[in-house]
């Protein structure tokens, strides 16, 4: 909440062994107050919002490293031609470790959206591969090569997560 200025909300949360189905922008589930199960509020109560901020999870609700911010549309719950499609984010600035980054956009996190989608969080590189992003149980951004890749993957695969707007 207080991170980058504060004001922030949550949107999401993993947790290990999260084994709901429905998980996404549209979605509430989950409880705010349980810490071990993975919690979604539906986004759609919270739009308009212009900015994210997500990355990896420590305990309960604090973070771990890496934690990205960024810019996003208004319009990303609000325009049906967001609704089905991915929208460009505008840049991505590292708060918190990734120390190979150095001011450069991770290319699996590049682009957000699908928010019709309905058992994940999608981030990804290309309207193509709309599987990779937030799942209940963490991170798939198709980390290639075992590790972690600050430029491609933004070293998050594998890790548990969290999504907030403002």
């Amino acid at each position: 909440m207080q991170m980058a200025g504060g004001g922030w909300t949550l949107v999401a949360r993993t947790a290990n062994g999260g084994n709901v189905r429905r998980f996404g922008w549209r979605i509430a589930t989950g409880a705010l107050g349980d810490d071990d199960a993975p919690y979604a509020v539906d986004a759609t109560t919270l739009a308009p919002f212009t900015e994210i901020l997500f990355g990896a999870r420590g305990g309960a609700k604090s973070w771990a490293s890496p934690v990205y911010a960024r810019a996003l549309p208004a319009e990303l719950l609000t325009t049906a031609a967001l609704d089905d499609g991915l929208a460009p984010n505008a840049g991505s600035k590292a708060f918190v470790g990734c120390a190979g980054l150095q001011g450069q956009e991770p290319i699996m996190l590049s682009r957000v959206g699908k928010t019709r989608t309905a058992d994940h969080f999608v981030f990804t590189d290309s309207d193509a591969t709309p599987d990779f992003g937030l799942h209940p149980d963490g991170w798939d951004t198709n980390r290639q090569g075992g590790t972690d890749n600050c430029a491609y993957d933004g070293a998050l695969t594998g890790k548990p997560g969290m999504i907030f707007v403002r």
